[in-house]
């Protein structure tokens, strides 16, 4: 839920320019004043299973290209 908070922070301080800090600074302040006058909480919808079955699936992925990059790097050491 952090993460999301910082993207929608990160959404409205990109759509901008800022000349200084202070600038910035400022922005970001009226942007928690203006959210927490219609506050609303981050409610997590995705599903644990969901999630479980992501992770798994990267880590393969991860695995399998690490693996691919070992074999690589030995077999261009081989040569």
């Amino acid at each position: 839920m952090v993460e999301r908070f910082f993207r929608d922070v990160t959404d409205f301080i990109t759509a901008q320019s800022f000349a200084s800090l202070a600038e910035l600074s400022d922005a970001i302040i009226g942007f928690l004043a203006e959210r927490n006058k219609n506050a609303r909480r981050y409610v997590w919808r995705a599903k644990g299973e969901d999630i479980l079955r992501k992770i798994n699936a990267a880590t393969q992925a991860l695995t399998a290209q690490q693996a691919g990059s070992w074999w690589k790097l030995i077999s261009e050491t081989l040569h």
